[in-house]
C-alpha cells in the first residue's frame, strides 16, 4: 500500500514510508515494471524537459515515478503523464512539480508539497459558521480567506480575491475570516470589530472595501464611525455592535480556527480545504484544478 497522511492507495507492490522513501517488495535486481523515464516522456512530446539541467531532470524522473496520480487513483504521476485520460489534473500537477524542481526544492520538500496538494481526495473541512459569504450558495469551489484589515498585503490582494466571485458567479463562494495580527497591526482588532458591526446591518462587504482602502494608515473610533455613517448604517446600533461581546467572540473564534489550520500570516487562503501556498496570483489556477477534480470524482 502507498500511504499519504493516513490515506492508503494500492500501488503495484510498492510501499511509501513517511513521504520520502520507497521499499520495493520485489527483489532488488528486478526493475520496476511501471517505471517511466521522464526523458522518454519528453521524446514523445508528453512533457517538455528540454530546459531542465541533468540534475533537475534526474529529480523530475524520481518524483513522477514515486508520487501517485493527482486524482488519487492507482497510477503513478508518470503513468498519467503518459496517458492523461487517466487523470485530468495531470497537466496541472506536472507543471506544479516542474516549478518546484526549478525553484530547487529537494525531493522530500517536493513530496511534502505534492502530498498536501494532491494526495487527499477531499480537503479539510473548514467551518463557515456565521462568517460573511459572497458568491454562489451551492458552490463547487469554496475559497476561505483569513485576513487582517490593517495588513497592506491583504489590502492589495482583496480585489483579486473578490474578483473570483464575478468570474465564476455560479460556481465559487468566498468566505471571510478575521485573523488580526495585533503585534504588528495594533488597529486590526478595531477593523475586525467594524466589519462585524457592519455585517449585523447587511453591509459587511461595503465596510470590507472601505476598511481596506484606508487600512495601512490605521484607524481610530472616530474614523470608524465616519465610515459607518458614510455607508448609511444606523450609527447607534453600529456602535453597540462594535464594542459588543458578540464581536469579540466572533473574532476570537476565527483566530482559533486559523491557528488550528496552521495560519501564521495573512492573507492565507484555502481552496476547498486545501491551502493555497503560492499566493493570490495562483488562485485562478487552483480553482480550475478543483473544477477538474470535481469532474473526475463525478465519473
Amino acid at each position: 500500500m502507498k500511504k499519504f497522511s493516513g490515506y492508503a492507495i494500492p500501488f503495484f507492490g510498492v510501499v511509501l514510508i513517511g513521504a520520502s522513501a520507497f521499499v520495493y517488495l520485489n527483489c532488488a535486481t528486478t526493475p520496476n515494471p511501471n517505471y517511466i523515464s521522464a526523458q522518454d516522456l519528453g521524446k514523445i512530446g508528453q512533457v517538455d524537459v528540454t530546459e531542465l539541467t541533468p540534475t533537475e531532470l534526474k529529480r523530475f524522473d524520481e518524483v513522477i515515478n514515486r508520487e501517485v496520480s493527482p486524482c488519487g487513483n492507482e497510477y503513478s504521476l508518470a503513468q498519467t503523464i503518459l496517458n492523461q485520460k487517466l487523470c485530468p489534473l495531470t497537466p496541472h500537477a506536472t507543471s506544479y512539480v516542474l516549478s518546484l524542481i526549478v525553484e530547487d526544492y529537494n525531493l522530500d520538500e517536493i513530496s511534502e508539497k505534492y502530498v498536501q496538494r494532491y494526495a487527499s481526495v477531499k480537503g479539510q473541512d473548514i467551518e463557515i459558521g456565521t462568517s460573511p459569504v459572497k458568491g454562489a450558495e451551492n458552490a463547487e469551489v469554496t475559497v476561505v480567506v483569513f485576513t487582517d484589515f490593517q495588513c497592506p498585503f491583504c489590502a492589495k490582494a482583496a480585489r483579486k480575491i473578490e474578483r473570483i466571485t464575478a468570474v465564476y458567479p455560479k460556481y465559487v463562494k468566498l468566505v471571510f475570516k478575521n485573523f488580526p495580527l495585533e503585534s504588528i497591526h495594533p488597529d486590526a482588532i478595531l477593523g475586525a470589530r467594524a466589519g462585524f458591526a457592519a455585517q449585523q446591518q447587511g453591509k459587511f462587504w461595503d465596510m470590507h472595501d472601505t476598511l481596506f482602502s484606508r487600512g495601512p494608515a490605521g484607524y481610530d473610533p472616530n474614523k470608524i464611525m465616519v465610515m459607518a455613517k458614510g455607508l448609511g448604517l444606523d450609527t447607534e446600533k453600529f456602535e453597540e455592535d462594535l464594542v459588543s461581546e458578540a464581536a469579540k467572540a466572533a473574532i476570537e473564534a476565527d483566530v482559533a480556527l486559523g491557528e488550528k489550520l496552521g495560519v501564521n500570516g495573512t492573507p492565507r487562503l484555502f481552496v476547498n480545504g486545501r491551502v493555497l501556498e503560492a499566493g493570490v496570483d495562483a488562485l485562478d489556477e487552483r480553482i480550475k484544478e478543483e473544477f477538474l477534480r470535481k469532474k473526475f470524482l463525478k465519473k
